[in-house]
């Protein structure tokens, strides 16, 4: 060793009482440390990666099906509403249709009757026709026909005008025999206005007709139902009806008219509209009303083309009538518009089996246009239009669209869908919850083992040296895997192994270590002080003196073997090979010496009394080669055997207070190191039991106290290993650790 490194060595002694050469020995171990605290840094990080992926993952599926889920139940319910809309529609269009047929058919029949009535009566010429039984027939039809009104308008040229006054005035007989039928009264109670010529009536009075006017005129004759007001012989070939009815005459066919409602009308005409609603036994809605005109022949013979318009049935309908019981009661909000070429639009509800006008124009919800079902009166009607028909003027070519309405939508749309999302993600938060809980009793467990295994670890690496702890850990996998194995082909291969080989034993787990320094360390004084002390006191200072001198040991790289009472055992050279072994334990029970006084003066006596001052420490130290291995069984231990043991419990024995004495072995080893300076040769020899006379010497240590000799406690550690014979001379000295 150079001398520029001894003084760098001493100087780190005295700075603080540390060997640079420890620094060596330690750094392997730190390094491990270090990476294994990385590594498991490491490990920590990737699993909380790997948590918070599956975490994740969890919510994306989670979401995914929950959505899905979501909008797959929403759409099958929006396939069920479109799907029976489609189906309600067709069923609304279907019925106005054949609604409409059968009402024509039936208004049909009854001109036909008419015409029939008056060609079999010699003695009745049309425009002078008058019906006894009209109000019976005409109501009958009405009733069947769903009609608001029936009404025939002979065609009055205006040479016959004034013939056709003196004729309806002289056989107004009818309305009061009407008026009575329907009210269930006797004839004589009816009080019937007078009927007066033709005329038209406006909001600003009757106008007469006169021969001196352009006719024809179409005068309105019998009506159902027949209305106490002065609405006989009012001309409506004026105003609003003059085209269609100009229509019907010129090309005899039916003419569907422009709608009217209560909003169009006012005064007389309001009145009369009300009067004949009451009539027919019906409570009146807001409503568009639309008059419908066929011709009426004076033959049935149309096949000669020799037939003419001698007259026109005109009969009122409420357009809300054709949407009643269509549908179900649970059918609510069909929207249907009606509407015609010549202005007019309205929108109905459907409600089961009930129908209301919502008002003019088209009032449908627009985001329902990709429903639509539309269907002409023409289509219905299975009517072939020609050019001409749809250029007449005054005909009005109906036509209805139908639409869903948001109401009828939204019994179709429930809840359902968001319930079984909201189930469904219930179901993933309580599985997440359930992962997150067992992830969290995992980690909670693994903790534990881990603080467990720690502390285990701890206390392994504190009783044994890294090689002797690893196979041990080697061993321990070796019998986890085996138990874990196929019990049956585990005995097979016992078996054939025993057969081939015999019985085999796992190798014994011990080493030779040809340079160590082996200390025994004793408490002077400390049977008599304990004597007088509790339990609790006696451990409070093994624990306070025996913890430092643990430190310090971490401190030098110095192996602590054991304790056994307050006799204190320790090594160094193994389980690493140190060159300077003697020295490093000679240094590290200086520092003992030093912290001890420090430790009993400055803390212990103030806690356990000042007879702790009394108390010292006796070291041996002897070099040399050690046996050491662990030895199995329930409390395997870590032994170290040798007459270098021996030799250094003597050194202990016979030592005096505050002082550390060392074998020849350990002081040459100190002075080969350059430290012969440290020693002072003992004046006289040591007899060692089986020994004989030694040559021993003390490593110099300011005294802290008195030095006499003592009884050591540790005579009480049995040895072996002694060269005698003499059983009674037989000194078994060795060190274990019990684990």
């Amino acid at each position: 060793m150079t001398p520029l490194r001894d003084e760098a060595r001493e100087q780190a002694i005295l700075e603080d009482g540390s060997d640079v050469s420890d620094h060596d020995d330690l750094e392997a171990p730190a390094n491990n440390k270090e990476e294994m605290m990385v590594l498991a840094k490491n490990e920590d990080k990737a699993v909380g990666y790997l948590r918070l992926l599956v975490a994740l993952l969890l919510g994306i599926v989670a979401l995914v099906v929950c959505l899905s889920i979501y909008f797959v139940t929403k759409s099958s319910e929006q396939t069920d509403f479109e799907d029976d809309f489609k189906d309600t529609s067709l069923k609304v269009v279907e019925t106005f249709g054949s609604t409409l047929k059968q009402r024509m058919n039936i208004a049909e029949n009854f001109v036909i009757d008419i015409t029939s009535r008056v060609a079999n009566e010699p003695d009745l010429e049309w425009p002078l026709v008058a019906f006894p039984d009209f109000g019976i027939r005409a109501g009958k039809t009405a009733q069947i026909g769903t009609f608001l009104d029936i009404s025939v308008l002979p065609i009055v040229q205006p040479e016959q005008l004034e013939r056709y006054n003196n004729y309806t005035m002289a056989n107004g007989e009818w309305l009061a025999e009407s008026l009575a039928f329907q009210e269930g009264i006797p004839v004589e109670e009816v009080d019937a206005v007078p009927i007066g010529p033709v005329q038209v009536v406006t909001d600003e009075g009757p106008i007469l007709r006169t021969p001196n006017m352009p006719g024809p005129f179409t005068p309105i004759w019998q009506t159902f139902p027949a209305i106490n007001l002065p609405l006989q012989n009012a001309d409506l070939n004026k105003g609003v009806f003059a085209d269609p009815i100009q229509a019907v005459i010129e090309h005899g066919i039916p003419v569907f008219t422009t709608s009217v409602d209560t909003l169009d009308v006012t005064g007389f005409r309001r009145d009369s509209l009300s009067k004949m609603v009451e009539a027919v036994g019906q409570e009146y809605q807001y409503d568009a009303l639309a008059p419908i005109f066929y011709p009426i022949f004076d033959s049935l013979q149309r096949d000669h083309g020799n037939q003419s318009v001698v007259a026109l049935l005109r009969a009122g309908i409420y357009w809300r009538t054709f949407f009643l019981n269509i549908l179900p009661a649970s059918s609510k909000g069909v929207v249907v518009v009606l509407e015609n070429d010549c202005g007019n639009q309205y929108t109905y509800e459907i409600d089961g089996s009930d129908a209301r006008c919502l008002g003019r124009g088209d009032l449908h919800n627009a985001k329902y246009d990709y429903l639509e079902a539309a269907v002409t009166v023409q289509s219905l009607l299975d009517v072939e239009s020609s050019d001409e028909q749809e250029s007449t003027k005054g005909q009005c070519h109906y036509g209805i669209r139908v639409y869903p309405s948001q109401e009828l939508e939204d019994t179709y749309m429930t809840n359902k869908p968001l319930i079984f999302a909201l189930t469904l993600a219930a179901v993933f938060v309580l599985t997440c919850a359930t992962f997150l809980l067992y992830d969290y009793c995992v980690q909670r467990r693994q903790k534990i083992v881990y603080q467990s295994a720690k502390q285990s670890g701890k206390l392994v690496q504190s009783l044994f040296p890294e090689q002797v702890r690893d196979r041990l850990y080697e061993e321990q996998e070796a019998n986890e895997k085996k138990a874990s194995g196929n019990e049956w082909l585990d005995k097979r291969n016992q078996t054939n192994m025993d057969a081939s080989v015999g019985d085999t034993k796992p190798n014994a787990i011990a080493n030779m270590y040809p340079d160590c320094t082996v200390m025994f360390a004793d408490i002077a004084g400390f049977t008599k002080w304990a004597s007088s002390r509790t339990p609790t006191e006696v451990f409070e200072l093994l624990e306070a003196i025996y913890g430092e001198f643990d430190r310090l040991a971490k401190k030098r790289g110095v192996f602590k073997i054991e304790t056994i009472g307050d006799c204190y055992v320790a090594c160094t050279g193994l389980p690493l090979a140190q060159p300077d072994h003697a020295l490093i334990m000679a240094k590290y029970c200086m520092d003992c010496l030093k912290k001890l006084h420090l430790l009993l003066h400055e803390d212990l006596i103030d806690r356990l009394g000042k007879d702790t001052g009394d108390l010292a420490m006796r070291f041996g130290l002897n070099s040399g080669p050690v046996t050491a291995g662990v030895l199995r069984g329930e409390k395997a231990r870590f032994q170290i055997f040798g007459d270098t043991v021996n030799v250094a419990a003597r050194m202990e024995s016979n030592g005096l207070r505050e002082k550390i004495q060392v074998s020849q072995a350990t002081a040459d080893l100190i002075a080969a190191a350059g430290k012969g300076s440290w020693l002072t040769k003992r004046d006289e020899l040591v007899t060692a039991k089986g020994k004989g006379d030694m040559q021993t010497f003390w490593v110099n240590v300011a005294p802290t106290g008195r030095s006499i000799a003592a009884t050591s406690t540790c005579q009480s550690v049995e040895s072996f290993g002694d060269e005698s014979d003499d059983a009674d001379n037989v000194d078994r000295s060795f060190a274990t650790v019990d684990v």
